[in-house]
């Protein structure tokens, strides 16, 4: 009886040991993060992409009446999507291609990236800044071609200024 008694006490104390171990090491590993959103609209209507690991978003521009402010605004066009078009059958971009080219927006030396926008599921993108002068431009892609971009863009009190982006996806 002493022998099973120990053998019963052993297993006891290694399911306790493994249940422990398993509490500990879920309660303080890292899990990965699935974020629901990629885009965030702020009050002023511009959107705001995420900043860190923890599906955290950038902060939102202030508001437009705050002196010295203007807006910039702005929307893409993509196309071709597929190769064969046919009327009344388009094919549109998806939310994902539009969020897929982040509008990059510096000081207008080129040194300072000011902020980055994701063009909303329609290809609109805007954001409140500060009256100055800035430089706008967009990763480009290898194969195709993009319009309107890089630009300049003076931004003045109040007012809003534009700037339309094409890319052509170069599928023909």
């Amino acid at each position: 009886m002493g022998k099973w008694h120990a053998i019963l006490l052993l297993a006891i104390i290694l399911i306790i040991g493994g249940v422990l171990w398993t509490v500990y090491f879920f309660n303080n590993s890292p899990h990965p993060v699935a974020c629901t959103q990629e885009a965030k609209q702020c009050p002023d209507g511009s959107y705001v992409g995420r900043t860190g690991p923890d599906c955290a978003f950038a902060a939102c521009p202030p508001p437009l009446q705050e002196k010295g402010n203007g807006v910039l605004q702005g929307t893409m066009t993509i196309g071709p999507i597929c190769p064969v078009e046919q009327v009344g059958h388009p094919c549109n971009p998806t939310p994902q291609m539009y969020a897929a080219h982040t509008v990059f927006v510096y000081s207008s030396d080129r040194s300072k990236l000011i902020t980055t926008l994701i063009p909303d599921a329609n290809g609109n993108f805007s954001a409140t800044l500060p009256t100055g002068t800035y430089f706008i431009d967009i990763q480009h892609q290898s194969i195709g071609g993009v319009r309107g971009v890089p630009t300049t863009l003076i931004i003045t009190t109040g007012q809003v200024s534009t700037v339309a982006i094409s890319i052509d996806t170069g599928i023909r």
